[in-house]
């Protein structure tokens, strides 16, 4: 018996996308819309029809997004401090960014970098094969 089941798919799909949710309400303004692009994956894995959950081409999509945003976190975790520069520099934000809010932005980052190594484990789910039982 496989470990991968549409059911398990189905509860990937869900779980990234309450992930998502969380990571878009806790995150800092400045970081960009970009996470949204992991709910397209995710709800290829809710949709209950075996030619999307086990597409090759949706999982070859969601290695190119989480690529993607991969660089663009790992990018935004090593340059925290010259990102919030610029956002005050450019009227943005108001004030001198603290040392906690850097913190936060770095913090933020992490937990973006995280939601995409789960991402890699929904886009693997794409390649093994499973079908719907059908009751008699």
């Amino acid at each position: 018996m496989s470990f991968v089941t549409n059911n398990r798919k189905t509860m990937f799909g869900i779980a990234s996308i309450i992930i998502c949710a969380i990571l878009l309400y806790i995150k800092p303004f400045y970081v960009e819309w970009y996470l949204l692009l992991f709910i397209i994956p995710a709800i290829g894995l809710i949709i209950p029809r075996d030619s999307i959950k086990n597409s090759h081409i949706l999982g070859i999509i969601t290695f190119l997004i989480v690529i993607f945003i991969l660089y663009v976190s790992i990018n935004g975790y090593l340059n925290t401090y010259p990102i919030m520069s610029n956002l005050y520099l450019t009227n943005q934000i108001s004030h001198v960014p603290t040392a906690s809010e850097i913190s936060h932005c770095a913090n933020t980052y992490l937990l973006i970098i995280a939601y995409s190594i789960y991402n890699i484990i929904c886009g693997v789910m794409y390649f093994i094969p499973t079908t719907i039982k059908k009751p008699y």
